[in-house]
């Protein structure tokens, strides 16, 4: 099998693809653990793509990010556990 290298612009589209997840979760409200956990991956997986080096690139997406991770984390009931937005 081979390793297929993923560029930084494949990355950042599906970052986008989170954010589109994360506003489509908020805009029907979060009714179960199941859709909680969807909703803090997806933020989760935001903070790590706004961490990799490559992130000041896309200065003006990066900042779409870190807003999605926001509305995550105060959409996320209280008891869940949220990815922290800067950490």
């Amino acid at each position: 099998m081979d390793i297929v290298e993923i560029t930084s612009a494949e990355h950042i589209k599906a970052a986008h693809d989170s954010v589109d997840v994360i506003n489509s979760i908020i805009s029907v409200g979060v009714k179960d653990a199941d859709t909680a956990s969807f909703l803090a991956r997806n933020a989760e997986h935001l903070e790590i793509i706004c961490g990799k080096d490559y992130a000041a690139d896309f200065a003006s997406d990066v900042a779409v990010f870190q807003s999605a991770i926001k509305a995550a984390q105060s959409t996320l009931p209280s008891n869940s556990s949220t990815p922290q937005a800067g950490a």
